[in-house]
């Protein structure tokens, strides 16, 4: 079963119930950035952003990882092309994810157990403010030069 982003906390008979367990891909990198508005933290944090696959658990953002990528930019992107590049990539890790999982038969326990991370809440207004700004100056320090 692939996660879509619900809104729910998903329980554990709904989470044991498919064969292969419940598969979500975050837009941040786990376990360091857990819960929302990961992209907007990375950037206040001068960290890279990117996506993480991961079996879904009770905890949030908290399962076994299956895969990571870093998102990669230029200083020609803004703020909405790069939260639209993530979820772009995001819907091509899910559908690589989910070709690795059934080809290889990879269940919740093969994943990498993720320790430490921070649970981050929605960004305030401001803060989203301070970010457009971070990007639109060139200060995010994970944008590339373009050519």
């Amino acid at each position: 079963m692939i996660n879509g982003g619900t809104p729910r906390k998903l329980t554990r008979p709904i989470l044991d119930f498919p064969k292969y367990g419940v598969i979500n891909v975050h837009p941040g990198i786990l376990p360091k950035y857990r819960g929302s508005s990961c992209v907007e933290w990375a950037i206040l944090n001068d960290d890279p952003i990117g996506n993480t696959a991961h079996f879904m658990t009770e905890g949030y953002d908290e399962g076994p990882i299956i895969d990571s990528e870093v998102c990669h930019f230029s200083s020609d992107d803004d703020y909405v092309s790069m939260r639209v590049e993530v979820y772009r990539r995001s819907i091509s890790m899910m559908a690589r994810t989910v070709v690795r999982v059934l080809r290889s038969g990879m269940q919740p326990s093969d994943g990498i157990k993720q320790s430490g991370g921070e649970f981050f809440r929605p960004i305030s207004n401001v803060q989203l403010d301070e970010v457009v700004e971070k990007i639109r100056s060139g200060l995010y320090v994970h944008l590339r030069q373009s050519n």
